[in-house]
């Protein structure tokens, strides 16, 4: 069973690589209009030396903070998805003259990560871990790679946020159309006829289709990291680029935030 929500997870991320967006200075363009609290939150991790990326994505934030870093630094980023990492690879390759570092991206899991124990002194990811089958497991996954007193710096959705309660109301319908109905492939075909080069982006899709879409309380987020030190949790971002709307309600309305950003510690004594 959660064998197959990772393939399923796969899958949507092969076919909807994250943002949408087809060319790489667009596309950070869109995301930092859509989520204008992330820029200063990137500039704080690209101090780090040995930074991991959970879930890169096409590679947008990998190459905001490799055009930051210090060259003697180095920066991993991995994804579920094949396609979303080819994509970020090609970005890379169109931003080379603008970086300072060159980031390693790879296909990877969340929950079982291919690297030693206290392997980076950061481990990032914005908005991708409430796509995983287990927010504990992925923790866990962080703690172990994160060295003693590393900084983790994980985004995830809010429940009860206007995006959130917005995403759940539409997937009822869906769900029951495709039951019922047989509504799905025209809402897909609607999907694809729309596209991704727009203001929504992915949204659309990610709100209708995404396999896996939870979201949290502070206080499940207080209990799932509770192994980690210092935990500060903070609603953040809007999600939506509207002409200046996201950065006026990320900013003036934290309330209306759909993510969490949680930035916490490891212990300076852990072992695994």
């Amino acid at each position: 069973m959660v064998q197959d929500k990772l393939s399923q997870t796969r899958d949507f991320w092969d076919a909807n690589p994250c943002d949408g967006q087809s060319e790489t200075r667009r596309r950070m363009q869109f995301r930092y209009r859509k989520e204008p609290w992330l820029p200063p939150l990137l500039d704080e991790i690209a101090e780090h030396e040995n930074v991991l990326e959970i879930g890169c994505g096409q590679g947008t934030d990998a190459i905001y903070c490799c055009q930051r870093m210090n060259e003697s630094a180095s920066y991993t980023g991995i994804d579920i998805s094949p396609i979303s990492v080819q994509n970020a690879q090609s970005a890379v390759t169109t931003m080379s003259s603008t970086l300072r570092v060159l980031p390693t991206l790879v296909q990877g899991n969340a929950e079982n990560l291919s690297f030693d124990d206290s392997s980076f002194d950061c481990v990032v990811s914005t908005g991708v871990l409430h796509h995983t089958p287990s927010l504990e497991n992925s923790l866990s996954e962080v703690r172990r790679v994160l060295r003693p007193d590393g900084l983790a710096v994980i985004s995830l959705y809010r429940l009860f946020s206007p995006k959130l309660l917005g995403a759940y109301a539409l997937r009822l319908p869906v769900r029951f159309g495709v039951r019922l109905f047989a509504a799905h492939d025209s809402v897909r075909r609607m999907l694809d006829k729309i596209g991704t080069d727009h203001l929504l982006g992915t949204m659309l899709h990610e709100c209708l289709e995404v396999p896996i879409l939870n979201s949290y309380t502070r206080k499940e987020l207080n209990d799932a990291f509770s192994a980690f030190a210092a935990v500060s949790i903070v609603p953040v971002g809007f999600g939506f680029a509207l002409f200046g709307a996201a950065k006026y309600i990320d900013f003036n309305m934290p309330w209306l935030g759909a993510m969490w950003v949680v930035t916490a510690r490891n212990h300076a004594d852990i072992v695994k």
